[in-house]
């Protein structure tokens, strides 16, 4: 009976560690790159996405690109009133900090604000 009963602790200790791995981090933001010119203003973010994985990446970038328009990253913010928003924003997501570390980058988010276009 005891064996039964660590082997169901153990097992929910597990499904807690795996739920917090996936949901319980926020993204992070590593590193930022602002190019501007007279009529330009580009960003570009690395963000690390403190997931184990990501199943639908579009809806994943759609959430990356409203956070940027909002200005709603803890580690960082940015300054939109001398330029106003970026006329181009890319952003180049990975995984977690051992793939960052790895250079393995999961995807690209490039979001153009001209033509409301992101790929």
């Amino acid at each position: 009976m005891k064996k039964r009963n660590w082997t169901w602790v153990i097992l929910v200790g597990i499904v807690l560690l795996l739920a917090y791995l996936q949901f319980g981090r926020d993204v992070r933001v590593i590193s930022s790159m602002l190019m501007s010119s007279d009529q330009y203003y580009e960003q570009k973010l690395t963000i690390v996405a403190n997931k184990l994985f990501i199943l639908d990446k579009d809806k994943f970038a759609e959430e990356m690109i409203e956070r940027c328009m909002d200005n709603d990253f803890r580690e960082m913010k940015f300054s939109y009133d001398l330029l106003g928003s970026p006329d181009k924003i890319e952003i180049t997501v990975y995984l977690n900090e051992r793939d960052r570390k790895c250079a393995h980058q999961f995807f690209v988010i490039e979001y153009d604000s001209i033509c409301r276009l992101w790929k």
